[in-house]
């Protein structure tokens, strides 16, 4: 550790060609942070641009206590609550709370904020792959970055961190690509159809009949629009639909 000033230390640690700025502030608390540069004149010019900035915005009555980022993941999904009970989040927000609790929060929620930087990055995703047991998918990455990104925008909104201090989230170079889904051979298409419309004029009962007639419409719904069944169906209601009947001849086009 190199000491600057009274207020000021430099220190580069194992396995990081980066200087870390050791800052003392108002408090008489030391505050570590990365410089984000190997230059050592560069790094004694951040650490100073910092302490003459924390110095600015306590005379203006602004906090400048760090972060962490379990405290600010907290206040935003305490915040995302609250809009998935008023009804007003989309379906993807719903799954966000879950990431950030089984994934994110985890891995850097010891972190300053304001500190997390690409090593970081290169670390959470060898921390995701050995939980996983596997490489992750590029559209589990992508999910992650997503949340992260959501989570450092509220922390800017806020004041905590600054918009170039967010690291380059990217799902470039990792994860395995996506498999594509199994689909239907026309034969087979043909044979499922044949099957549900004899299966539902077979039943006896009204209301048997009708429970599959509203599963054979389900399998034209699915194969027809490409929607996967369970969350993303689910989501679905009656009023989002036209009745509008098949012949007993017509079949939907094959995917």
């Amino acid at each position: 550790m190199t000491k600057v000033s009274a207020d000021i230390r430099l220190e580069v640690r194992k396995n990081s060609r980066f200087f870390q700025a050791v800052i003392k502030d108002s408090r008489g608390k030391w505050r570590r942070l990365s410089t984000k540069t190997a230059d050592r004149d560069e790094a004694i010019q951040f650490a100073q641009q910092k302490l003459a900035e924390w110095s600015v915005m306590e005379k203006h009555g602004i906090s400048t206590s760090a972060k962490t980022f379990g405290w600010v993941a907290k206040k935003y999904l305490d915040r995302l609550t609250q809009s998935i009970d008023a009804g007003a989040a989309n379906e993807s927000q719903k799954h966000y709370v879950g990431i950030a609790n089984r994934w994110l929060v985890p891995f850097f929620g010891s972190k300053n904020i304001e500190d997390i930087g690409d090593n970081d990055l290169v670390g959470f995703d060898v921390y995701r792959t050995s939980e996983l047991g596997r490489k992750p998918s590029k559209s589990t990455i992508n999910k992650h970055n997503i949340v992260l990104r959501s989570i450092f925008d509220f922390a800017i909104q806020n004041k905590w961190m600054k918009r170039h201090q967010i690291p380059k989230l990217t799902i470039r170079n990792l994860g395995r690509a996506s498999q594509r889904r199994g689909f239907f051979e026309p034969n087979e298409w043909d044979v499922l159809v044949r099957f549900l419309t004899a299966w539902r004029d077979d039943a006896k009962k009204y209301i048997t009949k009708h429970k599959r007639d509203v599963l054979r419409s389900y399998a034209y719904l699915l194969v027809s629009s490409g929607i996967r069944p369970g969350k993303e169906a689910g989501a679905l209601r009656w009023n989002d639909f036209q009745r509008t009947p098949y012949p007993s001849s017509a079949y939907p086009a094959i995917c």
